[in-house]
């Protein structure tokens, strides 16, 4: 079992130490993996909304943010519109949990992908830094992984 973030496009098996330690059986380890990838979900959008990495990232081109404001778009640098946050989303295919987005999900009247730009947003591009988002709440859940598994195990909700 595993989970497959999308924007990364390779697997990641989080907690396999913790689930071998705490022996789970494969229902259990099926369901905590389930958790991960819904919480995962949940992690991103707050790390967006909450401005959770504003601080190691480059600001935005002063031409973009003066764009934004002027069609009164979200100042935030994951956000304009709420479509990519809005747009993310789990599901379990071939026995692997995924996070990521629609492939078939575009903006509207154009056809750039709502996968395209979280690519772009957070490995960069020739004209734009990178601002890791997917790698950032990646290494945060690794080294919380005991307190995620706490969480599960007590059954508790999401944030």
């Amino acid at each position: 079992m595993s989970i497959i973030l999308e924007v990364q496009n390779k697997r990641w098996d989080p907690g396999v130490m913790i689930v071998r330690r705490e022996g789970f059986g494969e229902v259990e380890l099926e369901e905590f993996h389930r958790f991960l990838a819904r919480r995962y979900v949940v992690d991103v959008v707050l790390a967006v909304k909450r401005r959770y990495y504003v601080s190691r990232w480059a600001p935005l081109s002063v031409s973009w943010m003066a764009s934004k404001k002027k069609r009164g778009l979200s100042l935030n640098v994951w956000e304009a519109t709420s479509l990519l946050i809005s747009s993310l989303n789990c599901w379990k295919r071939s026995g692997l949990w995924h996070v990521g987005f629609n492939k078939r999900r575009f903006y509207p009247g154009t056809r750039l992908s709502v996968l395209t730009v979280a690519r772009f947003l957070e490995y960069g591009t020739e004209r734009m830094p990178p601002r890791p988002l997917f790698r950032s709440v990646q290494k945060y859940f690794e080294r919380n992984m005991e307190e995620y598994l706490k969480v599960f195990k007590e059954g508790g909700e999401l944030r």
